[in-house]
């Protein structure tokens, strides 16, 4: 362990005590040499554990390098040359030799923040609560929010990219650039939903080139000397440590789980840690149980019907996957599914689509372990034509623009019933008009025959007019609170008789039914008044100058 020990939470500036026998200066003499007017010396407050120790880069010295310039050229304003001379344990600052390793606790070096681009986008997304354009940035502090319809590409100065899926939350916590290479210093919080990681392969940077700085490969948090590596994505449960170049986190309330594509990832929870390789998951819990890895379920193969889709609508199979629980189905108008279109977990290995455009349609679908690591995708294209639709439309009877999302039809009296119709509706914004929607059709029926009731004190008898090919449905309405309850008929006959109606007004309408359970509307009322009769003790009518005693009418 070196003599020299600091803690994470504090400043070099806490831990030390300044011992000078003159006033500090920064006299130089050549590029070279460097003349040093005071001495630092590390106060030893305690053993401090490598764990707790400030994360390390290295500085690789070029020719020519001195500590007063690398200091400048390095670190904060408030930290200067004898900081590294101190943390490195330099008895002789004149003599650093091109290729020596200088460490540097990370929080020491200048700020040197960068932004990542938005690449494409597609659906709703939000940049720290407002909508995206082709033009935005994120920065360190930033989030970038996806909604259901919602994916976005970012690009990483380094040339990284990520996926953000639909349904996500990203928070930038870091996002820094090393001296003298293009690797970044990337640390992510993916609160809920997913993102899909290509890193930049290592090979593309030159990682121990003189002049440059690099993470040390004993206090890396991804245990890698080189720059590229130092990626790093958070969730509520666990920590992807990138190793390696194209990988997959998706956060949901029970889970956080990882997928390695390419290279490997260091996956861990707390003090639990696992070695992710290639062609492999785990998962997280929120206890901080981080499980073994297991072999990612292979892709399904899905089976598209090779002629294109002529509606709107379709349904697409794929093979089953031993051991999948589940599938998660990704529908993209391109290759690098950067422009989503729909996406959804389905627990049968088919899925029904919806597309409001014609043309290509990528498809990729995943099955899903028990212990909810996604594998590979399978991938496919599928093709709709659904329009223009339908021919008969060259002679529409209605052509309308709406603002309500309702519409009323009414057919002309000189056509006989029934009238078959069909229509199609599509919406309209600033840009203009879009796809039509599927053809829906409807049969025209007149209404119901109007009813003739007599009322007498034997019952009453309701007749109409009578419908080929057709029965009836009689509705009776009480319109006094002293009359029966409301009541439906159902009869093939084109009358009826009601015996046991309590006094009181009543409104009776009918309904044709046709073959398959069409009915038509209900025809025009008749309202009628069964009136209150004075009966003697056998039941019958008391007559009064021949005619029947009626008592008082009921309210």
């Amino acid at each position: 362990m070196s003599a020299y020990n600091f803690r994470l939470a504090q400043q070099l500036t806490l831990a030390c005590a300044f011992l000078a026998a003159a006033p500090v200066g920064h006299a130089q003499n050549s590029a070279n040499t460097e003349t040093p007017q005071s001495t630092v010396r590390i106060v030893q407050t305690g053993k401090t554990s490598a764990a707790a120790r400030p994360v390390e880069v290295n500085y690789i010295v070029a020719p020519g390098d001195t500590l007063i310039g690398i200091a400048r050229q390095l670190l904060r304003p408030d930290l200067d040359w004898r900081y590294l001379r101190a943390v490195n344990g330099l008895t002789d600052e004149r003599q650093l030799v091109p290729g020596q390793r200088l460490r540097i606790p990370s929080n020491w070096l200048k700020d040197n923040p960068v932004q990542m681009t938005i690449s494409s986008f597609s659906g709703k997304v939000d940049i720290n609560g407002e909508p995206a354009n082709s033009s935005s940035t994120l920065t360190e502090s930033d989030t970038i929010e996806t909604g259901q319809d919602g994916t976005v590409l970012v690009t990483l100065p380094d040339g990284t990219e990520m996926q953000i899926a639909p349904s996500s939350q990203v928070r930038i916590d870091r996002l820094r650039k090393y001296f003298g290479n293009d690797a970044v210093d990337a640390r992510l919080r993916l609160e809920k939903g997913g993102v899909d990681t290509r890193v930049t392969p290592k090979e593309d940077f030159g990682a121990d080139r003189p002049g440059t700085v690099v993470p040390d490969i004993r206090t890396s948090p991804s245990g890698s000397a080189n720059p590229s590596h130092r990626f790093l994505i958070q969730t509520p449960k666990a920590t992807a440590t990138v190793r390696g170049t194209e990988f997959r986190v998706i956060e949901s309330p029970e889970l956080s789980s990882s997928a390695v594509l390419s290279g490997d990832v260091l996956w861990s929870a707390g003090a639990n840690r696992v070695d992710v390789a290639k062609g492999f998951g785990s998962t997280a819990d929120r206890s901080g149980q981080v499980t073994k890895p297991e072999k990612l379920l292979p892709a399904p193969v899905i089976n598209p019907d090779p002629a294109p889709l002529t509606n709107i609508i379709g349904r697409v199979e794929f093979t089953p996957v031993a051991g999948a629980t589940s599938y998660r189905v990704r529908i993209a108008a391109d290759a690098g599914f950067t422009q989503n279109v729909t996406e959804q977990i389905v627990a049968q290995p088919s899925v029904i689509i919806r597309s409001e455009r014609d043309g290509v349609h990528h498809l990729a679908v995943r099955g899903i372990s028990q212990t909810g690591v996604e594998g590979i995708d399978g991938k496919a294209q599928v093709r709709f034509a659904a329009r223009p639709i339908a021919p008969e439309f060259t002679k529409p009877l209605v052509d309308e623009q709406l603002t309500t999302l309702s519409y009323d039809y009414e057919s002309g009296a000189d056509e006989p019933a029934p009238r078959h119709r069909w229509w199609r509706i599509a919406s309209l914004d600033a840009t203009g008009q879009g796809p039509w929607s599927d053809v829906l059709s409807f049969t025209q029926r007149d209404p119901g025959p109007a009813p003739t009731a007599t009322a007498s004190s034997n019952g009453v008898v309701v007749t109409w007019p009578e419908i080929a090919d057709a029965s009836y449905v009689v509705l009776v309405k009480p319109l006094t609170p002293s009359g029966s309850p409301a009541r439906e008929i159902e009869t093939d006959a084109a009358r009826v008789t009601f015996n046991d109606l309590g006094p009181g007004r009543y409104e009776i309408r009918t309904i044709a039914v046709f073959e398959g359970g069409l009915r038509s509307p209900p025809g025009d009322p008749q309202v009628f008044t069964i009136e209150l009769l004075w009966r003697d003790g056998f039941g019958n009518t008391v007559l009064g100058s021949g005619e029947e005693m009626k008592g008082l009418q009921p309210e």
